[in-house]
């Protein structure tokens, strides 16, 4: 394995996509500044308007139990939340074995209807006393629901993988998520539940709030149940259809029978615009138990359906698809606050498949031409241990 050096532009580049999170603008104070005001004037609204002292009492404890889910959940909006992560994994791909650590962050912020996110992972060897780096990912995506079974995406990703002899591929591009929601857990149920008791104390808001103030909160409350449903339902179905721009840079590497090596450029086409499907299947049965599958199909355009490997007479066309295949099971334990989140076991899957992988013309001292392809097939398990915040 050849160890990677850090190009300036994705140093710039990793400095920058976790800024661009922080910096995502804000829900805004005048949601909890309308429910601070509420807390402190409604007890005697519900006095006057109330004669019954169970009535009375009733209505506190729900207007109570709906004003602070309101604020949590406005709260959630712009809080910055995330996961850092730490582990081992084995790679498999040809003959070669190898296991490794893995480390990474994924950053968030917003819910519904939109959400920024970005998530950087990278694994590691130790060869003698060098660490190497294997594979690396950077993910920026931004996620915007115009109602909740529709979801518009756009996203920006770098990915390095020496099993694979990429030295890095970036893609770009966007397109749309058809959502089914099924069913909620226990907490979201909850959760829902008292958002229903907006009926119940709507009389109060009608004696305290003029029109505006009234349409805020209305606001906050229709921004509320579809944000519940994205964290806590049982099931998702959902669609991905989108287009993207990839750039692709490998390297293969030739070894002589005396041990000398010989690096050479991947011919070919390497930029390329595809276009790519994922099927989603999220379970979540329990609250702090949820497993996904995520398996992306990306086809390249219509007009340039096959890429050619090799030349002359011993060129071959193949169709030049890649199978990105994710899945993941995770265990969450929020009753150990660490970071005033919680901690996280999550064991995953992925399989990487290139059936047009980067080639090379290598013609070595004194020697015939020799035509060297990249792996076609990368395996990865995961198993990492993660501390959330939120």
């Amino acid at each position: 394995m050849r160890a990677r050096r850090l190009p300036l532009g994705l140093a710039l580049l990793s400095v920058l996509l976790p800024t661009l999170v922080l910096v995502h603008p804000a829900a805004g104070q005048d949601v909890r500044e309308l429910i601070g005001v509420l807390r402190k004037d409604a007890p005697p609204q519900v006095d006057s308007l109330f004669r019954s002292a169970a009535d009375r009492e009733a209505i506190a404890e729900a207007l109570t139990a709906y004003l602070d889910l309101l604020a949590d959940e406005d709260r959630r909006q712009e809080r910055l939340r995330g996961t850092i992560s730490f582990g081992l994994n084995g790679d498999e791909t040809g003959d070669e074995h190898l296991y490794k650590i893995n480390a990474g962050v994924t950053l968030a912020r917003g819910q519904y209807p939109s959400e920024v996110e970005f998530a950087s992972r990278v694994g590691v060897t130790l060869d003698g006393d060098a660490f190497q780096e294997n594979v690396s990912d950077l993910r920026l995506s931004y996620d915007y629901h115009p109602t909740l079974p529709w979801e518009a995406f756009v996203f920006l990703e770098r990915r390095t993988d020496n099993f694979m002899s990429i030295d890095q591929r970036y893609e770009v591009g966007g397109g749309v998520v058809l959502n089914r929601f099924l069913g909620l857990t226990e907490d979201g149920r909850a959760r829902r539940d008292v958002l229903t008791r907006r009926d119940t104390v709507q009389p109060v808001f009608d004696a305290l709030l003029s029109p505006a103030e009234q349409r805020l909160l209305a606001r906050a409350h229709a921004q509320a149940l579809p944000a519940i449903h994205t964290r806590y339902s049982r099931m998702r179905l959902a669609l991905l259809v989108g287009v993207l721009a990839e750039f692709e840079q490998a390297t293969l590497t030739w070894t002589a029978p005396d041990g000398t090596t010989l690096d050479e450029r991947a011919q070919g086409r390497r930029s390329k615009l595809r276009w790519e499907v994922r099927p989603t299947l999220d379970v979540q049965p329990v609250d702090g138990l949820e497993w996904k599958l995520r398996p992306y199909l990306k086809l390249p355009s219509p007009w340039v359906w096959t890429e050619t490997i090799g030349r002359g007479d011993a060129a071959t066309r193949r169709a030049d698809y890649r199978l990105d295949l994710y899945t993941d099971l995770t265990v969450s334990l929020d009753g150990a606050d660490v970071f005033g989140g919680g901690v996280s076991l999550t064991l995953s899957y992925q399989m990487l498949y290139d059936h047009a992988p980067p080639y090379a013309r290598v013609e070595p001292p004194g020697g015939e031409p020799i035509l060297l392809q990249a792996e076609d097939l990368h395996h990865v398990v995961r198993l990492s241990f993660g501390l959330q915040f939120r």
